[in-house]
């Protein structure tokens, strides 16, 4: 899982400004983090990226797809797994 992660970060790289991209490594975390449980962070993480992709995909008018699939389960109100 973490080379989703790898990837959708190089694909950050080529624009800091795309939403989709922020998106895709929103994703990567989110899904790494339910399908390792290791650590919150990396759902933290998750929310961040979320949280960047979000206003970018406003102004892109790409909304409905990042309200339909953005996470609603925030680290406070999570299990931590150790």
């Amino acid at each position: 899982m973490l080379d989703s992660v790898d990837l959708a970060k190089e694909a950050l790289k080529l624009d800091f400004k795309d939403g989709e991209s922020w998106y895709l490594v929103g994703n990567a975390w989110f899904i790494n983090f339910f399908v390792n449980f290791k650590k919150l962070s990396e759902l933290e993480t998750a929310i961040k990226a979320y949280n960047e992709a979000v206003p970018i995909m406003i102004i892109e008018g790409k909304i409905p797809e990042v309200s339909q699939s953005r996470p609603s389960c925030q680290p406070r109100n999570c299990i931590q797994i150790h």
